[in-house]
């Protein structure tokens, strides 16, 4: 058997445990390549079984892989893998090994994510209309192909000849942001919804979620409503995508080991919005000036500084949806999309109530934001920072005392048996 049928063949057996649909694909081939290509190469070469896997081996784990010259993030990213690993094998197999060993890496990878990722929060509440118009304000853009080579030249010896290459094409951008305003959906997919998902006599569209559920419909907004009509009759092309460059990325929901192809799919689709979000960028801060423009930037955990980012309208339309009255179900039905902890309100939830509420709200127009801010429950974010400046993670002080205690966890076993070994050098010497 060759590496690569070994590599298919525990792949399969996995599979058959645990439904692929659990993950998005490029997070199972996260899971993949972490496993197979370096964490069980690993254990074999250290001669430890999968089983009986301790804290200190990870750590040594990732020693090893900085050595190699792997990045913090791709690092930690495999952690998050097998942490996901060890938690579903302890469950399925009753094995304490396993599921001690999860709850070790999950504890240690809770002083990682504190340090290393960003929550996002929402915008300024003014900021909606803004934002559409500087999407709004051209109508061409350059091709994907033609935006690459202009941000990375070196990219261009591997593709044909610029004078042979479509150069612009008309922007969609403006749709992309309707999408963030008005429905808060992820990147991927909503970048992925076909023209057959969009159901205007019932004012919804069905969207694939995580967990593996299809067809789940999300109500329309007016505004968005209108908005993708006017695209579909304007449009110039033929494609069964909403969006001119969308490619299918949920060919693993039905085929479990076609994750690699819908993997491709999803990293394609996410730049395209990422791409949008950037030129919507860069136009606002030509429009409205430096003031404003660093009045809506965030940092991310890594420190760099994002104005348009479309995981930030989640929390901006969920921020004040709470805050003119739209309550925790109607939340999850609008914008979750499918978090496992409201699966089941989709088949509750009366979605046409939802939908004529939500339609009541309007982030996306100036006078009807002058005119209702002041309304309803003051709220907090969604996602309120803490005092280190990001949502989501720890305080300084706490996060100090989880890198301790996670520290403590890891050398406390390799104190003890160091004590017992000097213990019984210490007898052998006085025999």
């Amino acid at each position: 058997m060759t590496k690569y049928d070994a590599v298919r063949e525990a792949e399969r057996e996995f599979l058959s445990l645990q439904p692929a649909t659990r993950f998005t694909a490029p997070a199972l081939g996260t899971f993949m390549r972490a496993l197979h290509g370096r964490w069980w190469p690993y254990l074999s070469d250290a001669g430890i079984r999968r089983d009986q896997v301790k804290l200190a081996d990870f750590l040594a784990f990732e020693r090893v892989q900085r050595k190699n010259g792997r990045g913090a993030k791709s690092i930690n990213e495999d952690k998050y893998a097998l942490t996901s690993y060890y938690s579903f094998i302890g469950q399925q197999l009753q094995n304490d090994g396993y599921t001690k060993m999860s709850k070790a890496l999950a504890d240690y990878m809770i002083v990682v994510r504190g340090a290393t990722t960003e929550k996002w929060h929402e915008y300024p509440i003014d900021a909606g209309p803004k934002i559409l118009a500087a999407a709004r304000s051209y109508s061409v853009v350059p091709t994907p192909i033609a935006y690459r080579l202009a941000k990375y030249p070196s990219m261009a010896s591997r593709h044909i000849a610029k004078g042979k290459r479509k150069e612009t094409e008309p922007s969609e951008d403006a749709l992309v942001t309707t999408f963030g305003v008005y429905f808060g959906g992820r990147s991927a997919s909503v970048y992925g919804i076909r023209v057959a998902d969009i159901d205007f006599a019932q004012r919804t569209i069905r969207v694939s979620v995580k967990g593996g559920f299809t067809g789940i419909p999300v109500p329309m907004h007016p505004v968005l409503e209108a908005a993708i009509a006017d695209h579909l009759q304007s449009r110039e092309y033929q494609s069964p995508f909403l969006f001119r460059h969308a490619r299918d990325a949920s060919g693993y929901m039905t085929d479990p080991l076609a994750w690699r192809e819908s993997a491709n799919a999803q990293n394609w689709n996410a730049p395209m919005i990422g791409f949008a979000c950037s030129r919507v960028s860069d136009k606002y801060r030509e429009l409205y000036g430096d003031a404003e423009y660093r009045r809506i930037v965030q940092r991310d955990g890594s420190g760099r500084e994002h104005a348009i980012v479309f995981h930030r309208f989640r929390d901006h339309a969920g921020t004040y949806g709470r805050q003119f009255g739209m309550d925790e179900e109607e939340r999850a039905l609008l914008f979750s999309h499918g978090a496992k902890n409201i699966t089941k309100a989709y088949s509750q939830a009366d979605i046409e109530r939802t939908r004529r509420k939500w339609a009541k709200v309007d982030l996306g127009d100036a006078a009807w934001i002058e005119a209702n801010k002041d309304r309803g429950t003051e709220v907090t974010s969604l996602s309120a920072p803490h005092e280190n400046g990001k949502g989501g993670g720890p305080s300084n002080a706490d996060f100090a005392k989880m890198v301790a205690d996670a520290v403590s966890a890891a050398v406390a076993p390799l104190v003890t048996e160091l004590e017992l070994a000097r213990a019984e050098i210490a007898k052998l010497r006085g025999a």
